[in-house]
């Protein structure tokens, strides 16, 4: 079973394994969950493999411009 990263909008608050949805019930989670969104990156869904989350983090928290 696949599980897809989900991140709630405007707190960035990232689930991830257990605690997020899987590619097969992702509709009616996501309808029970108002707010949240899949983490993309590259066009692409992310599932829950730690160095995608790792990255992403870094990418979308922790970015300086540098």
């Amino acid at each position: 079973m696949v599980k897809l990263v989900v991140v709630l909008k405007g707190q960035g608050n990232m689930l991830t394994g257990n605690k997020a949805p899987s590619a097969a019930n992702l509709e009616q989670w996501l309808k029970e969950h108002p707010g949240y969104e899949v983490v993309r990156s590259g066009g692409k869904v992310v599932t829950a493999k730690v160095s995608q989350i790792v990255l992403l983090v870094k990418k979308y928290f922790f970015y300086d411009g540098a």
